[in-house]
Order: C-alpha cells, then structure tokens, then sequence
C-alpha cells in the first residue's frame, strides 16, 4: 500500500521517520478504458482547445478565472505564498506515555 506521505516528526533532538497509510481499503475493482478491437488502454491527453494540439505535460500551468473574465496563470511560487496552516504540518493535539514498572521512558544513550 502507497503511503499519504513521507516525512519526518522531530521533537527536540529526537527525529522519527513517519509514513502514514490510509485506514480504509476501497473494496471495488478499479477499472479502466479499452480499446475494445485490441484491449489497450485508452489514455486521456492534454490537448489545447485554441490549437488543437497535444501539449506536453511542461507546458501545462494551472489558472485562475477572475469575475471580469480574465485569465490569472499561477506559479509554483504563487501557491507556496497561500496561508495554508497545515499545508506541511501536522498538529499534534495530545500524546499519551504510558510508562512500565521498572522503566522510566526516558531514552538510555551508551
């Protein structure tokens, strides 16, 4: 199963590699187009609808329509900038320790 994401959790000088998973599995069976003659896949392509053409996946750029019918093209940049709160964080809102008899659950360095 493909991890959500991959990153790391640090607190104070303990970081701790962390790769979350989905907790449900959908059950139904992904299906995809075919050709019917042959069975190949039949793929969906970029095609710009001023030049009727292909376009490849460099040239494709995201947008943004304003109210007056303008057409805003957006960087990377741009949507670095966007408050986003936890767009690269994760809140952690409690933990629990539970410690055993006859440990500390402090970290033991040699």
């Amino acid at each position: 199963m493909r991890a959500l994401w991959s990153g790391h959790v640090t607190c104070s000088l303990v970081t701790v590699p962390v790769r979350p998973h989905a907790a449900t599995h959908d059950p139904r069976p992904q299906l995809h187009q075919v050709h019917a003659a042959d069975g190949a896949r039949i793929r969906r392509r970029g095609v710009c609808e001023a030049e009727a053409r292909e376009v490849p996946e460099a040239e494709i750029a995201r947008s943004w329509r304003a109210p007056d019918g303008r057409v805003i093209l957006l960087r990377d940049e741009d949507l670095d900038h966007l408050p986003l709160a936890t767009r690269k964080t994760i809140d952690i809102l409690g933990s629990e320790i539970r410690s055993r008899p006859g440990r500390c659950g402090s970290l033991e360095l040699p």
